[in-house]
């Protein structure tokens, strides 16, 4: 076959003349992208191109069909500053049955991050396992202290064995938001080789993984590094907001430090994003309670009671938790929608019903009197979360707001549509419920 010397020769008009052997057919896709991959990455990773390099007949004829091999055309959203800036005594942990092909190469890119690999199969499903076994008997433990505490507390809440008993539960807490001390996963999603070929993409040994992590703690984000492009069509994995999927030989080193920095660079305010696994384990402290109470008064309205929600009620506030979970998430992955912050206030108002009825009506001087010891909820607060919950509540309109206004604040300085004060909702929210006392 001839060109014209005046046509381009493009990799469209090569293809069809691209013949492949059976050599060539040897190799699974999956097997040549992690064997040529390395290579690839490390090249990307010194700037050079891909065009010179002594690799086998087939893997030139796939790195030609595959994608651009200079890197001088591709388009640079992240400096190697802002890179190194974002890894900087970062802990990644990287699960693979193919690390040792990887691990080199990923070890010289995240040079002041320290990376932990695991590449067994077994080893990584054992791993898993004893963080949920763990998990379950902190959070069993815990359950029996909040009761203990909470009898404590009803006889006498000026009790000096209050403080010690606290200081175990902050120890709990501690130990559950440590259980995965990761900032950042590296996952590929077949890691069970051979029993994964059979299975149906839900079933895979990597989403398995996946499923157990997002109970241990949800905010630690996870780049998908697979060899296969088919997992990017699984709707579950692609949609739950904090994740990346990087292609081993298809994706480039720039792509990967534009995931990890978008994933370790969080707009959440400081109060909020000081420590998400922390405000993780507290959701699950507070889900696995078997009581969850609420302030009450006395018939003579002179002294403040802790009194437990019927059930309804706690199915409501337990589904508030979720709602909270999902807010955040969605903040950190910038997929939030128009009425995201609607939707917020409008299914969490049981969260503030089991505050407020003991403070609604009351100054801070009488519930100064009727708390005695007992933590007093920030009155300004609790009011103005009242009125924009009631604002959207009422659809906000005019005499919704007006009536509002009126009944809890002459004036009103708050924005009810501000996504970072729902975020300071949710925080005080999640205080009140784990600290009560």
């Amino acid at each position: 076959m001839f060109f014209k010397s005046t046509e381009v020769l493009n990799k469209e008009i090569l293809k069809p003349y691209i013949l492949f052997s059976d050599a060539d057919e040897a190799k699974s896709e999956h097997d040549k992208r992690n064997e040529l991959g390395p290579g690839k990455l490390k090249r990307e990773i010194e700037n050079k191109t891909n065009d010179t390099i002594d690799l086998e007949l087939w893997q030139k004829k796939i790195l030609f069909l595959q994608s651009n091999n200079k890197l001088s055309g591709e388009k640079q959203t992240v400096s190697d500053c802002d890179f190194k800036t974002a890894i900087e005594g970062k802990r990644i942990l990287y699960l693979d049955d193919e690390a040792s092909k990887w691990e080199k190469v990923l070890a010289k890119m995240f040079t002041g991050a320290c990376i932990d690999v695991k590449d067994k199969w077994n080893q990584i499903d054992d791993f898993f396992e004893q963080l949920s076994k763990t998990q379950t008997e902190i959070l069993d433990t815990y359950n029996k202290l909040d009761s203990e505490l909470y009898s404590i507390q009803k006889s006498n809440p000026r009790d000096h064995v209050l403080t010690q008993r606290r200081n175990e539960y902050s120890q709990l807490k501690k130990k559950l938001s440590e259980l995965l001390s990761y900032d950042l996963l590296l996952l590929d999603m077949r890691l069970d080789k051979e029993n994964d070929k059979e299975k149906q993409i839900e079933d895979i040994s990597g989403l398995k993984i996946l499923q157990k992590l997002s109970y241990l703690n949800r905010f630690v984000p996870v780049i998908i590094f697979t060899a296969s492009n088919k997992i990017e069509s699984y709707k579950s994995v692609r949609d739950s907001g904090y994740y990346g999927f990087w292609i081993k030989n298809i994706s480039t080193c720039k792509e990967l430090q534009e995931k990890v920095v978008q994933l370790l660079t969080s707009d959440l305010p400081k109060s909020v994003n000081s420590d998400l696994q922390d405000f993780y384990s507290k959701v699950l402290m507070i889900e696995s309670r078997d009581k969850i109470f609420n302030y009450s008064l006395s018939q003579d309205e002179s002294r403040v009671l802790i009194e437990e929600i019927p059930g309804n009620l706690r199915a409501r506030v337990n589904r508030s938790l979720w709602f909270f979970l999902d807010f955040v998430q969605s903040y950190i992955s910038n997929t939030l929608n128009e009425g995201s912050v609607s939707e917020l206030w409008r299914q969490t108002g049981d969260s503030i019903q089991i505050r407020v009825p003991a403070i609604y009506g009351k100054n801070q001087s009488e519930l100064d009197k009727i708390f005695g010891a007992r933590k007093i909820p920030n009155l300004e607060l609790e009011k103005d979360y009242r009125w924009v919950r009631n604002y959207f509540v009422h659809n906000k309109d005019d005499v919704a707001r007006t009536r509002y206004n009126v009944l809890l604040r002459k004036d009103i300085k708050i924005d009810p549509e501000e996504k970072e004060l729902a975020l300071e909702y949710i925080k005080h929210t999640i205080d009140f419920l784990i600290d009560y006392r």
